[in-house]
């Protein structure tokens, strides 16, 4: 029998020509939301694997279904599935639901100290922060879970880290408030970085005021939703999508703020509240999207949603549903590769 095989260059060359087709999409038409229940959701992998806190326990969910994995909060989950964040006063990483406490930088203030652990990149190295003798702490990174860690900065906190190994995060209050730290060293910035893509894309606040995002050392204002008087960016993918929140009061997310888009592919286009995409049933029970903590590659986003009603805050996921184009593009795709078998011989099957 001669059966012809449909090899992984094939589907890659058809892959890449449905890329080229669909073209970049700022957002989605349309969003499945899940309500994730009691807790706060602080991250989301491109898996679509959450976590964050219910109550006293550090949390992950995957799909609607959460796991405990301990005491403490968890911050960041790389595309591997490991988790990091804080247990007790310690640094932590999870891998699976084993729990490992990350070495302090090398003294004894710092072995006393207090440590968080926010990030975690593909090759699990760590951003976060340590405590010397006493408040404020300094921004550290970690090598590995085994490596003691590195304090990089005077004073502030390691918010995230990319694949490259860029760390961002925040130097306190002052004109220059975050910092970006790479091969080069640590640099000032004159807003709070939260956030950085793999292509060092960095978005975040001043003073809690406006949202920011930093391409190729260009300042670029985004602007909050119509009716809102300030906004904080807090979560880019590496397709340039943004996701924060508009408020007009205070620096934190209230039952006033509302959960925002933007694309950074297009900054001067108006911010989306993303209370658009919730289904009118959602809406009628009092929910509203109080803010948005994170946003994958797949542009599912994470963050917090309100009850008015009942007075009480659950985590969502918002996951784009593929538009009536994209189930075009999946067929025509899989009519190329039967098209390229048939042109080289009858019977085809997949390795």
């Amino acid at each position: 029998m001669n059966t012809k095989l449909i090899s992984r260059f094939d589907i890659s060359v058809v892959v890449l020509a449905l890329m080229a087709m669909s073209g970049h999409t700022s957002a989605a038409a349309d969003y499945r939301y899940i309500d994730l229940g009691p807790g706060t959701a602080y991250d989301i992998n491109n898996s679509g694997q959450i976590v964050g806190k219910d109550g006293a326990n550090a949390v992950v969910w995957n799909g609607d279904s959460k796991t405990v994995l301990g005491p403490g909060e968890a911050y960041g989950i790389n595309n591997i599935g490991q988790i990091v964040g804080v247990s007790g006063i310690k640094a932590t990483l999870w891998d699976g639901t084993s729990s490992i406490t990350l070495p302090p930088p090398p003294g004894p203030g710092y072995a006393e100290g207090a440590s968080t652990a926010s990030a975690i990149n593909d090759a699990g190295k760590i951003a976060g922060d340590a405590e010397d003798d006493s408040l404020p702490v300094d921004p550290v990174f970690w090598e590995d879970a085994s490596t003691p860690a590195t304090v990089i900065g005077s004073r502030g906190r390691a918010n995230d880290i990319n694949n490259k190994g860029q760390i961002i995060g925040s130097a306190g209050s002052g004109a220059n408030p975050g910092f970006v730290f790479d091969e080069t060293g640590i640099h000032s910035l004159s807003f709070d970085a939260h956030r950085i893509n793999n292509d060092g894309l960095i978005v975040g606040s001043a003073f809690g005021q406006a949202a920011f995002l930093y391409p190729a050392n260009n300042l670029t204002l985004l602007d909050p939703l119509e009716g809102f008087l300030h906004a904080s960016a807090e979560g880019v993918n590496d397709n340039g999508s943004i996701a924060g929140f508009s408020y007009n009061d205070g620096l934190n997310p209230s039952p006033t703020s509302h959960a925002t888009y933007w694309d950074a592919n297009s900054p001067s286009t108006a911010a989306i509240d993303l209370n658009s995409f919730l289904p009118a049933s959602v809406r009628d029970e009092g929910w509203v999207l109080i803010n948005a903590q994170a946003i994958n590659n797949s542009g599912s986003i994470i963050g917090q949603a309100y009850n008015t009603s009942l007075v009480l805050q659950h985590a969502f996921v918002l996951s784009p549903v593929p538009e009536p184009e994209t189930y075009a593009l999946l067929l025509a795709g899989l009519g190329m590769i039967c098209f390229l078998r048939y042109r080289r011989g009858s019977g085809y099957s997949f390795r």
